[in-house]
């Protein structure tokens, strides 16, 4: 067996950081932004077409203020500029924020598993974190999801696990702003 046969997908969903989605601030940027950039390569199982409505999803989120960015790396704890990253596409609530030099490597730690290794040992803390049971070998969360979660729902563009604990995100999909103005 490979390490990714092992790998265990409930201690990474255990470990991610989650956001409280607030009130929304600023409802006149209330619009999802438009991807313009070529498709996205699969990450964790998880197609371009999911990664791009998470993107869209998180932006939307940030823009009208539902979810506040810290303002340092949930990795090196350097205090500048960062943006989501997503293990699991299927809860934004769930995404580190990271600065680009730890975006860059933990998505190079296929191909580059000592930077990534280096960069886990330098930051290691007293507890397990998230990023210190990533493995440099591909595994795929999408998968796991979608058959822990049978019931699920396909569009043209996302699957959405229709459980209870993502079942915001069907309703934020479909009326964005219903759904955050109706949860407060």
């Amino acid at each position: 067996m490979s390490k990714a046969d092992d790998f265990d997908y409930e201690k990474l969903l255990s470990l991610l950081p989650r956001h409280k989605i607030l009130k929304p601030v600023d409802l006149s940027k209330a619009k999802l932004p438009i991807w313009r950039w070529p498709p996205l390569k699969s990450y964790n199982g998880f197609t371009s077409d999911e990664r791009i409505r998470t993107w869209q999803i998180g932006t939307y989120l940030l823009n009208i203020g539902a979810i506040k960015k810290p303002d340092q790396c949930d990795i090196c704890k350097k205090v500048g500029p960062v943006g989501f990253h997503s293990e699991n596409y299927y809860d934004i609530r769930m995404d580190p924020f990271l600065c680009k030099s730890c975006h860059t490597i933990l998505h190079n730690r296929f191909k580059y598993p000592d930077q990534w290794n280096y960069l886990v040992n330098q930051n290691i803390e007293k507890v397990e974190t998230w990023f210190s049971i990533l493995i440099p070998t591909k595994v795929n969360l999408a998968k796991y999801i979608r058959l822990k979660f049978t019931k699920l729902e396909k569009s043209d563009r996302y699957f959405t696990a229709n459980i209870q604990q993502n079942s915001w995100l069907v309703q934020l999909e479909s009326e964005p702003i219903n759904y955050l103005i109706t949860q407060f």
